[in-house]
């Protein structure tokens, strides 16, 4: 395969949104890709305590909000309620953990495919999957 024909194959993807510019897993994020030259978004999604699927990277919300603790403790209303935004800048401030239906709402209308990795799969109840 040659260099131009494997150009011609390749789609870029992002990954957590567009996190060196925007708070990572955020829509404010996501909705800043929309408009850029990418086929598709990668993102990790973690299941709530009341069983919503959210979009986040990591196991708690420590790194990236201003709350503390695992996600699977808390329900969706519960973690709505942390800013995921500050961490980054003050400009962010008020930024709500995104769910997987508003993300894939956002992808839908925009036309972009969408990867997701369940994380701590082994936590999901069967019939959620």
């Amino acid at each position: 395969m040659t260099l131009n024909k494997l150009k011609d194959e390749l789609q870029i993807v992002s990954h957590r949104g567009l996190p060196s510019d925007f708070p990572e897993n955020t829509m404010v994020g996501y909705r800043e890709v929309m408009g850029l030259n990418v086929a598709m978004l990668e993102i990790d999604v973690h299941l709530t305590k009341d069983q919503h699927f959210v979009v986040i990277h990591d196991e708690t919300i420590d790194r990236t909000s201003d709350g503390k603790g695992r996600i699977a403790d808390y329900t969706l209303s519960q973690l709505k309620s942390f800013d995921f935004g500050s961490y980054k800048d003050v400009a962010f401030k008020g930024e709500r953990i995104p769910t997987l239906d508003e993300v894939l709402s956002l992808c839908l209308k925009f036309d972009k495919k969408l990867l997701i990795e369940l994380k701590s799969p082994n936590l999901y109840p069967r019939n959620r999957m």
